[in-house]
């Protein structure tokens, strides 16, 4: 009578635990890289859509609002240019209402030369001067790697396009 054996040498499970590593140690890398893109493309598209709403709603109620960065609590501007961590948009009638607030990602660095982002009651990107405003906003993740541009033309069109941030 022949005896069955179940199961695995340990020779056998050290090779495939071996072989597990190596492949953790491959996958996790690129999915880290994959969180970081997505979390920039995130901010982008709810940064463009705090956009859209605002130039929608100053062609709606024919006046002019903001869209600038937010201070710590979401509820006003800050009046600083240079890196955003949050926005708000604003109604400038009396009283200013807040009409949608977001905060970024804390993975990602959002930067803008501009405090604020002016809408007239035509649509139109305007600075605080009230000149018109061609500029882009860059959006990065923590690490170098790609991100995204969000360009803002003054008579109110938007493009997104890839860029490369930090030193790579």
């Amino acid at each position: 009578m022949s005896r069955q054996v179940h199961g695995f040498s340990l020779l056998e499970l050290m090779v495939a635990v071996t072989v597990a590593l190596v492949l953790l140690a491959l996958v996790v890398p690129a999915f880290n890289d994959l969180l970081a893109r997505n979390r920039v493309s995130s901010d982008t598209n709810l940064l463009l859509s705090a956009v859209q709403l605002g130039r929608s709603e100053a062609i709606k109620q024919n006046q002019t609002l903001v869209l600038c960065n937010a201070n710590a609590e979401l509820t006003a501007c800050s009046g600083q240019a240079g890196q955003w961590q949050g926005f708000v948009v604003v109604d400038l009638a009396d009283p200013p209402a807040v009409l949608r607030a977001g905060h970024f990602s804390d993975n990602a660095t959002v930067s803008f030369a501009q405090p604020q982002l002016r809408f007239n009651p035509q649509g139109f990107f305007r600075t605080s001067a009230n000149q018109p405003l061609n500029d882009q906003f860059e959006l990065c993740p923590e690490q170098d790697g790609p991100g995204r541009l969000l360009r803002l033309w003054s008579a109110g069109r938007t493009e997104i396009s890839l860029t490369q941030c930090g030193g790579s």
